[in-house]
């Protein structure tokens, strides 16, 4: 399968008179059993999950956010059946968006911390109050950095990761 990559580097624009509404990127750690000061949930996996009522790290632990367009190309074996006029059905290419997001120095130190002391536990990410994630920390991370995989339209991500470059930069 040939698989195509292209990173879209955000562009920086900053303007005082943006309005950034509700735009919030969040990590919430979860717990497959309820705790003090959590909020029962169902994710997207349909598991039943007790999600911490403040969030672990916030916008403001944040230097960056890029987003990623991953498009993977059908096998050519595939393609052939395609162009068979006796199929009646269209492959279509598959696009998923990522966010690359980068910690600064007291996210990375927090999220090390977090992924370190909570291994087997789930971590949330919200993107605008929706869950994004809701992957289990299988190790400690400490790189500063991680992947989000959304749903958004590259459109809706290319928004999105502008204004929170913005936020970001505003502080």
């Amino acid at each position: 399968m040939n698989i195509f990559t292209k990173i879209l580097f955000i562009v920086l624009i900053f303007s005082a008179n943006i309005c950034f509404g509700d735009d919030s990127i969040e990590f919430r750690l979860a717990y497959k059993t309820d705790r003090p000061d959590t909020t029962k949930i169902t994710d997207m996996y349909h598991r039943t999950i007790f999600v911490e009522n403040k969030p672990s790290l916030i916008i403001s632990d944040l230097s960056q956010i890029t987003v990623i367009v991953r498009e993977e190309d059908p096998p050519s074996w595939l393609k052939s059946i395609e162009r068979d006029p006796n199929t009646s059905f269209r492959i279509i290419q598959n696009t998923q968006i990522i966010f690359h997001v980068f910690f600064n120095d007291k996210g990375k130190r927090k999220f090390a911390q977090i992924t370190s002391e909570n291994i087997g536990e789930i971590l949330v990410i919200y993107l605008n109050d929706e869950i994004a994630m809701a992957p289990t920390i299988q190790d400690a991370i400490d790189i500063g950095e991680t992947y989000i995989t959304t749903d958004y339209t590259e459109n809706e991500a290319m928004e999105f990761a502008i204004t929170v470059n913005n936020i970001i930069n505003e502080k």
